[in-house]
């Protein structure tokens, strides 16, 4: 069969380009921009360290003393200034000099009132102090609860970094897998095509009438003339016939033209 024999002689073959599209200049630049915020001091590493930094602090209670909290200590400083500069630049120097008016300077006259005054200022200075560090701690109590209930966002805010590169290495590895994929079937085709050619050989000949099967018995070596115009009928019928391979229903209706070249 000719168009049979054309058929195996022109195999398919494959584009000698890749079919695998490769990153874009944006979808480059995004991933690039990506790995560099979520790298080592890029902006989404130095958010998540800001953040756990200042829930540590929150949740740590140095906000609570004085001492560790710079800001409340700065805030009592200033406070108490204005009462320390009255007792110094008034209180005391009236003293003085009401005692050297009086005759009586650096008499136990004078003494006493300075203590007096001097006690009257560490308290003034004790009851501020003291004030602001209670706002302080109530404070600091509500700041330690809000930031403990922040801490699941705290975590996530932490694996944002990670995630970011892990999200470009993600895309990066789908194109190398795509890219391995087409490589293995490129290898693969000339392994796999002729026998997908004779397949396709094989179900062309099942569709011819007695091409897919052999049948064995005893035959007449000598049919007669009838027995002849007989089977040209049947093969006739089979081939041309409503439900033929060239029949109307047919896997090759419309092309009877090269049907001559099939088996001439």
């Amino acid at each position: 069969m000719p168009f049979a024999t054309k058929y195996a002689q022109n195999q398919p073959t494959l584009p000698t380009g890749s079919s695998v599209a490769g990153f874009t200049d944006p979808q480059r630049a995004g991933q690039a921009q990506t790995l560099q915020a979520g790298g080592p001091g890029g902006a989404l590493s130095q958010e998540a360290s800001d953040a756990q930094r200042a829930q540590s602090f929150l949740t740590s209670g140095a906000s609570l003393n004085p001492d560790t909290n710079p800001g409340l200590r700065a805030a009592i400083a200033g406070a108490v200034r204005p009462i320390e500069q009255n007792f110094s630049e008034n209180i005391e120097p009236a003293i003085r000099e009401g005692a050297v008016g009086t005759g009586q300077f650096g008499g136990g006259r004078e003494g006493a009132l300075e203590g007096i005054a001097t006690q009257a200022e560490q308290q003034a200075i004790g009851s501020t102090a003291g004030s602001m560090e209670s706002a302080n701690f109530q404070n600091s109590l509500d700041q330690m609860t809000r930031a403990m209930g922040l801490t699941p966002s705290v975590q996530q805010a932490s694996l944002e970094p990670g995630a970011a590169t892990s999200s470009v290495g993600d895309v990066q590895q789908q194109l190398e897998q795509q890219q391995l994929t087409e490589a293995f079937n490129r290898f693969m085709f000339p392994q796999t095509q002729p026998l997908a050619t004779a397949e396709s050989l094989s179900s062309i000949a099942s569709g011819i009438p007695g091409g897919g099967s052999t049948t064995t018995g005893q035959v007449n070596s000598n049919p007669s003339i009838g027995q002849q115009i007989m089977g040209y009928g049947g093969l006739a019928a089979g081939l041309f016939g409503g439900g033929g391979m060239f029949g109307k229903n047919g896997a090759f209706s419309g092309a009877p033209q090269w049907l001559g070249s099939m088996f001439g």
